[in-house]
Formats: C-alpha cells, structure tokens, sequence
C-alpha cells in the first residue's frame, strides 16, 4: 500500500508540473497532498473524501492567486456539500420493519 500511494504522490506532483523553477518547487508539496489522498482513500475506501480534500486544496490556491477569490468561496463550499450529500443519495433507504 505504501508503494502505491508513492507512485500515486510522485504521478499528481508530476501531472501539476508546469515548468521552469517555480513549477519546480510546487511538486514536493503536492506530491506529498498526492500521498495523503491515496492513504485517506485506502482509509475510507471512497472517492468523496479525497474529491471534497481536493476541493479544498483547489478553492484556496485559486482564492489566494484571484482577485478577491469570490468563485473560490462559492463553488468550494458546494463541492464540499455535493462530497457530504453524494453518497447519502446513492445509498438506498432502509426498507421499514413490519409490526407483523
């Protein structure tokens, strides 16, 4: 499992790879964001906790290199929302007890 979330953190930090110097030294932190979304993945055994982890990473960097990060402050909250609400309507409801 460690191997393959370290094949998983080395691929997200080389897919975030822009170029030049300081494209160069964002791919240690996201690599390491890389890592944690595998093991939280292997944790819970769901997409949903790692797309609303990712959310999140995603609204900040875009709400602090924005001006104002307004988008940021509206679609990050419903991505999180839609990660919480996904699953509980995708399950199907229990089935009531009979009283017979």
């Amino acid at each position: 499992m460690v191997a393959a979330a370290l094949i998983d953190a080395l691929l997200f930090g080389a897919i975030h790879f822009e170029g030049g110097t300081d494209g160069l030294l964002i791919v240690p932190p996201l690599a390491a964001l890389g890592f944690i979304f595998c093991l939280v993945y292997e944790r819970t055994r769901s997409l949903y906790p790692v797309v609303a982890l990712h959310s999140i990473n995603n609204s900040i960097a875009y709400a602090a290199q924005a001006d104002g990060g307004a988008v940021a402050a509206v679609l990050g909250p419903l991505m999180l929302l839609a990660c919480a609400l996904g699953p509980r309507l995708q399950r199907p409801s229990p089935s009531p007890i009979s009283m017979a």
